[in-house]
């Protein structure tokens, strides 16, 4: 993973810290963190280039005859989906392994702070219901985060 990381593939490196979790689920703070900067990583373009198409659609509708409106929001979409698997896949390794598998209190704290984030993450993109879920499942995440800390 650390030679996917320095070469910049994030998407291989998100692939084996997915595998690295599976095969083994209490991990070193090593492993903890290159799993998490895998993953974050690999969405963290994903956001900047949905904000910047988000903005560059706003300044569109403001448009009359837009030829370019339609494009720009298919692949607004295309970037939702990318999120919406990487976000699910971190958020299914983390319920089902990681935080069952935590030995230390500031090793759940780590992997609910990581689950906020993540949750925190889909509510950027998320409308109606969806986005009040991840909303609210961020803040579970966080609050029990801190009260661990107490």
């Amino acid at each position: 993973m650390k030679l996917c990381d320095q070469a910049e593939r994030y998407e291989d490196m998100a692939m084996y810290g997915k595998q690295l979790v599976e095969v083994k689920s209490h991990l070193t703070p090593d492993e903890r963190n290159l799993v998490s900067v895998c993953f974050k990583n690999a969405i963290g373009y994903r956001r900047t280039s949905w904000r910047v198409i988000v903005q560059i659609i706003q300044k569109e509708d403001m448009k009359e005859n837009s030829k370019h409106i339609d494009n720009l929001k298919e692949n607004r979409k295309k970037i939702e989906g990318e999120l919406e698997t990487y976000c699910r896949q971190v958020l299914d390794l983390l319920d089902r392994v990681l935080i069952k598998s935590a030995q230390t209190p500031e090793e759940t704290i780590f992997y609910l702070k990581m689950k906020g984030d993540y949750c925190r993450y889909i509510a950027e993109y998320s409308t109606g219901d969806a986005l009040d879920s991840a909303k609210n499942m961020a803040m579970e995440a966080y609050k029990k985060a801190i009260e661990l800390t107490n």
